[in-house]
């Protein structure tokens, strides 16, 4: 039960990160560079007080490095959509992650698809149209948040299928120096296509300086490290259905502290409820098909040497 605790209270972190980054003054560029920057040096220096061995495969090394540029691209896009149209627009679109994750799981894990997932998957893009519609001015952030959904949904499957197997906080340190390294690597790309401008490190104010310490050591450094621990135990498609209530938590803290910019025409929500209610629907499916596979008798053995497993 408590990991389930733990769960919760790193979504409603991830939730106030979208307040947090809409209360920096800097680029989403360099917000997500000194995040992940701050992050890797965090983590990196409990490696040490903890003396911990961060000898892995070189593999899993790379493999964690160019997880984190997922990461990178999953940040940035996230908050570029919170700049180009409201945190309730990008929230919910970030929330279609286990749709993206019913798609990419089975291909990851191999996997058949299972037909409610496709069902599922289909009342989500109908809700997603009908978000399109009802808030047509806000498409590109819109856009931004499916793309930034994307990237999460492949990262959190192979964390849960790969990396979950090492030290959480180890692999941690790796995504992040992968995300603050891929970060520098796009700076020229953001430059020309987003920022229209140099990149300036030096335009932080005191306030900016806060919220990035929040955003770096509270919601980033401990609520990763702590998540891997918690996907040696439970699924990677539990993480991301319940990660689905961040969009709630996160609409409802920017309704309580941006007041009237963050309330929406009634098509919005319609469109919102249909983006969550088929997680929730996932979750049942989810359970009767875990059970009734439990439930199945146990087939006898056959002849043979028996097999032990390390």
């Amino acid at each position: 039960m408590s990991r389930y605790i733990y769960l919760h209270l790193i979504i409603i972190m991830w939730g106030f990160t979208a307040i947090l980054a809409k209360s920096i003054s800097i680029h989403s560029e360099e917000i997500v560079f000194y995040r992940s920057l701050l992050a890797s040096c965090s983590i990196g220096l409990w490696l040490i007080y903890k003396k911990k061995n961060v000898r892995l495969d070189k593999k899993i090394v790379t493999k964690a490095l160019l997880n984190g540029a997922l990461i990178c691209l999953h940040w940035l896009f996230f908050f570029l959509a919170g700049r180009l149209s409201t945190l309730s627009i990008s929230l919910i679109g970030v929330a279609t992650t286990s749709f993206w994750v019913s798609l990419i799981e089975p291909i990851i894990a191999k996997r058949k698809i299972r037909t409610y997932e496709i069902v599922l998957g289909l009342m989500v893009v109908l809700g997603i149209y009908v978000i399109f519609h009802s808030e047509s001015l806000y498409w590109g952030g819109l856009l931004s948040a499916l793309l930034s959904a994307i990237f999460a949904a492949v990262f959190t499957v192979i964390n849960g299928t790969t990396l979950s197997k090492y030290d959480g906080s180890v692999v941690t340190f790796f995504e992040m120096t992968g995300a603050c390294l891929t970060s520098m690597v796009i700076f020229p790309l953001y430059i020309r296509f987003f920022a229209h401008r140099a990149i300036d490190l030096a335009l932080v104010t005191f306030s900016d300086v806060f919220y990035l310490l929040m955003m770096s050591l509270l919601c980033t450094s401990v609520a990763y490290i702590v998540l891997l621990d918690i996907m040696k135990k439970i699924t990677p498609f539990t993480v991301t259905l319940n990660s689905n209530l961040e969009p709630i938590y996160g609409m409802t803290f920017a309704i309580l502290i941006f007041g009237n910019k963050e309330v929406l025409n009634l098509n919005f929500y319609i469109g919102s409820a249909l983006v969550l209610i088929p997680v929730f629907l996932h979750s049942y499916f989810s359970i009767t098909t875990s059970r009734s596979i439990s439930n199945r008798p146990t087939p006898p053995p056959t002849a043979g040497p028996a097999r032990s497993y390390p």
